[in-house]
């Protein structure tokens, strides 16, 4: 079984997403010719808020995370997990 595990910062202006090295090099052997980012950064206005992330915005944000199309992912991992840095809660989705 293979999972990617996805750290969530909520910051003032927006969330930045980020994954491990460690994760960054599973993703280049696993996908050769993907380039995973270290990081993507969503800024919102004050009024959003955290409703950004209950808006379904991190299934947009792990295939340009990871640099892998949806579908290439499905076949090859089994879940994404979304970890909040400050509590440590885990959010997972299917890939």
């Amino acid at each position: 079984m293979n999972a990617i595990r996805i750290i969530v910062n909520k910051e003032m202006d927006g969330f930045t997403f980020s994954i491990l090295p460690s994760v960054r090099d599973f993703i280049k052997k696993l996908f050769p010719g993907s380039h995973p980012a270290s990081r993507i950064f969503i800024g919102y206005d004050m009024k959003s808020g955290f409703d950004l992330l209950q808006s379904g915005i991190e299934k947009q944000i792990y295939p340009t995370l990871l640099g892998v199309d949806k579908e290439q992912l499905k076949k090859q991992i089994d879940k994404i997990e979304f970890i909040n840095s400050d509590t440590g809660n885990v959010e997972k989705i299917n890939a």
